[in-house]
């Protein structure tokens, strides 16, 4: 087979989809077989950056087509096929929720979570427009629909009329950086590199509504007022996105307190390290359809507290302390509880360690290709 995948979304700094697509891109090259996997993008710049594994292995394409000047074409008429600009594959693989037009081969999507249904105030209203308008045509043209957890391809489901033979369930996986090894030296490095503190539990995620912020603030002002967790502070790691006002104030006002710090957005070799100082990882987010970042966490040995909420109980199974995302009592009691009781961080880092080897990009890898022979006609759907 000849397999195109859409990565237009490596085109714009990475968050949760295009952390999933590079790992699947990592995954098709390291599996052996036949099967030529042809990644494309369009982009009036003509690069994205793969991994060098990618390109010894895969045949990244890209076409010199201003993407923004294509999907007005897409949105608006429908036009052009795909396939009239990518030639010569078996199947169209979109891994960013919308499947482009494309004539007389079979499509298969990735849909991650349905956030936008569930939680529409926390969805920019211009991407909210765009996925209500393109989301149920896509179900309907997909041959086969991927989705990365139990709880997505549920949700998916009871909210869509989508037949659940069309639906494959595979988890995404942990990068490799996160199972390495790291030295005393380059932990010291990468504390000095951010001016990390000795002491600090760690967030990793975009700053927007869903992610559920505001409430872990307001956790860790408690903390602090009780005069509890005295010398660490909470370092926040991601970029700002939509509607982070106020999660911006929240921080401002605890920021001159000296109890909070920002880092923004981290290059992904220097997350390990920074994951690695941490006395817990904390993980707020209200709905997820996944959640890597605490799955990153659990591979480098951090104890994790995470919201009980979407798939993150059915991701994280009992490596992490759950607490309730809606109430900051509750989240600020984990966090003590895992930073004080040396007893339960170290059974939480026993079973994480335990967790996050069941998550591997090349079984990802693997799964994706039985859905992608589905859809050319072999063999049952998985469930």
């Amino acid at each position: 087979m000849k397999i195109g995948i859409d990565i237009q979304c490596l085109t714009r700094p990475l968050t949760g989809v295009g952390y999933y697509t590079l790992g699947l891109l990592r995954g098709l090259a390291s599996i052996s077989g036949s099967d030529r996997i042809y990644p494309f993008f369009f982009s009036s710049r003509g690069h994205v950056d793969l991994p060098p594994q990618v390109y010894k292995k895969l045949a990244p394409l890209g076409k010199r087509i201003p993407g923004r000047i294509l999907s007005l074409g897409w949105k608006r008429l429908g036009f052009p096929p795909l396939n009239w600009l990518i030639r010569g594959m078996d199947l169209y693989h979109f891994p960013d929720f919308v499947a482009r037009p494309v004539k007389k081969k079979p499509v298969v999507i990735t849909i991650y979570d349905l956030s936008f249904k569930r939680y529409p105030e926390f969805t920019e209203p211009k991407n909210l427009r765009y996925l209500e308008t393109s989301i149920p045509g896509s179900l309907e043209r997909a041959d086969r629909i991927i989705v990365i957890s139990r709880f997505t391809r549920d949700e998916l489901t009871s909210l869509y009329p989508v037949s659940a033979n069309k639906i494959a369930v595979i988890h995404g996986g942990i990068d490799d950086i996160f199972r390495q090894s790291i030295t005393p030296d380059e932990l010291l490095r990468i504390r000095y590199r951010f001016n990390l503190p000795e002491k600090y539990v760690l967030t990793v995620g975009t700053w927007e509504p869903r992610k559920n912020l505001v409430r872990l603030l307001q956790a860790w002002r408690t903390l602090r007022a009780e005069g509890k967790l005295a010398g660490y502070k909470l370092v926040m790691v991601g970029m700002k996105g939509w509607l982070c006002g106020e999660i911006e104030q929240q921080f401002h006002n605890q920021a001159g307190e000296r109890g909070v710090m920002a880092l923004g957005y981290i290059p992904r070799s220097s997350l390990p390290a920074i994951y690695r100082g941490a006395a817990v990882f904390v993980y707020p987010s209200i709905y997820e359809g996944l959640g890597l970042p605490p799955l990153e966490a659990l591979a480098c040995g951090v104890p994790v507290a995470a919201a009980r909420a979407g798939a993150l109980p059915e991701v994280l199974g009992d490596a992490a302390l759950y607490f309730d995302p809606t109430n900051p009592q509750e989240m600020a009691t984990a966090i003590e509880t895992v930073v004080t009781q040396e007893k339960v961080a170290e059974e939480l880092r026993e079973k994480g360690r335990a967790r996050a080897e069941k998550f591997t990009w090349e079984e990802t890898a693997e799964k994706t290709m039985q859905v992608y022979r589905n859809a050319c006609g072999g063999g049952e759907v998985l469930g």
